[in-house]
């Protein structure tokens, strides 16, 4: 009887029922978890994050091709896809994966698919009338060189808003 009265007087390891529930359910809320995002991020810390490369990358492709015309099922053409993958993964290794398994549409590359869907929840880009292009809120941030601004957004979104279910295999 003791051991199971002191199992659950543990707390947490030193958060409260509360903060816990934040941590949980409310992670990165200023107001309700314990445990927030930085107000400022070196740049060359964020430089060191390949994700984040990567999205800018992505965006800046989608700027010199604005608007991006997509395939009748919405998704990005194929060529856009190759490139990008040719562009940013230049290791032999990633090479010789690239080579073996050519991307024939969007889904055929779980990564690609990530980066589109966050860029797009985290209200960077935008699809009208089957093209894609940037927002006026991402115009902005990449013409700030700040990279704290976008990265800060692509976490979040990638916390908060993501839902797994979209890479599930199902159709």
């Amino acid at each position: 009887m003791a051991l199971e009265r002191r199992y659950f007087d543990v707390d947490f390891e030193g958060f409260s029922s509360n903060q816990m529930h934040g941590l949980l359910y409310s992670a990165f809320d200023e107001k309700k978890s314990p445990l927030i995002l930085a107000n400022e991020i070196d740049g060359k810390l964020i430089s060191n994050v390949k994700f984040n490369n990567h999205v800018m990358n992505y965006l800046l492709k989608l700027k010199e091709e604005e608007p991006l015309k997509l395939t009748q099922k919405g998704n990005l053409p194929r060529k856009f896809c190759r490139e990008f993958l040719e562009d940013n993964f230049t290791d032999n290794s990633s090479k010789t994966y690239i080579e073996k398994h050519p991307i024939m549409k969007e889904e055929d590359s779980f990564y690609i698919r990530l980066i589109n869907i966050l860029t797009d929840l985290s209200g960077f880009t935008k699809k009208v009338h089957g093209k894609k292009s940037l927002t006026k809120k991402c115009n902005k941030l990449l013409a700030s060189e700040s990279p704290y601004q976008i990265y800060r957004d692509l976490f979040l979104t990638y916390t908060r808003k993501l839902n797994w279910g979209y890479f599930d295999a199902y159709p």
